[in-house]
């Protein structure tokens, strides 16, 4: 099950003190048009090196929500991100839904994973729980670690592995100023939609923006 939020502001004063936890599903700005790619689940070593030369040819930036496990598994890819000019950014370790887990554990899931990318980027800013799956409780500890939550607008559904052209309409006809557009650089049909997709939203008009 996933789940999509609007942007709000929660106060956790209970739990974490005096502090602001931010959930985010669309750009700060929406009166310009700009969109985000967004990437989760890899690095994958056969996928995230082509989704790279994609978004290179185009100079387009991403931000790559990134699973401590498969982090662990490809450094070079970590480093390859940020060198060109990408964001990493936290999916927790292990892909677990996380309202299921105990509070250490939680906390554990999200230590992992920045402990594993804070030596290729110095802050990691951004979060997103795997299966969008949330509460107030995990919003706050992602504040406390100094991430934003970051959900989405547009869901490219590339898991169900639907035909290149069947994603790029169905980010087209639900693109609007301020879009995250989810993606995963762990399938290959998501190679093969991208630059059709980048192209398509360059003609409508959007830039392509960071979440920063």
């Amino acid at each position: 099950m996933r789940f999509k939020l609007k942007s709000s502001v929660l106060f956790l004063g209970c739990l974490f003190g005096s502090i602001e936890a931010k959930t985010i599903s669309r750009l700060p700005d929406h009166r310009d048009k700009c969109v985000a790619l967004t990437f989760d689940d890899g690095p994958s070593l056969k996928y995230t090196p082509k989704i790279l030369a994609i978004l290179k040819k185009y100079h387009v930036p991403a931000t790559f929500f990134v699973l401590g496990s498969c982090a662990k598994r490809a450094p070079h890819l970590l480093k390859a991100i940020v060198e060109e000019g990408h964001v990493l950014a936290n999916h927790a370790y292990s892909h677990r839904s996380l309202p299921k887990l105990s509070s250490s554990a939680q906390q554990e899931e999200l230590n992992l994973t920045n402990a594993l990318l804070t030596p290729y980027q110095e802050k990691i800013s951004f979060f997103r729980p795997p299966y969008g799956a949330t509460n107030a409780s995990i919003q706050g500890l992602a504040t406390t670690l100094g991430m934003d939550t970051v959900l989405w607008s547009i869901d490219t559904l590339d898991w169900k592995k639907p035909s290149p052209a069947r994603m790029q309409k169905r980010v087209l006809s639900e693109l609007k100023p301020g879009a995250i557009i989810l993606m995963h650089d762990i399938h290959e049909n998501t190679v093969l939609a991208l630059e059709g997709m980048i192209q398509a939203i360059l003609r409508a008009g959007y830039r392509i923006v960071p979440l920063l």
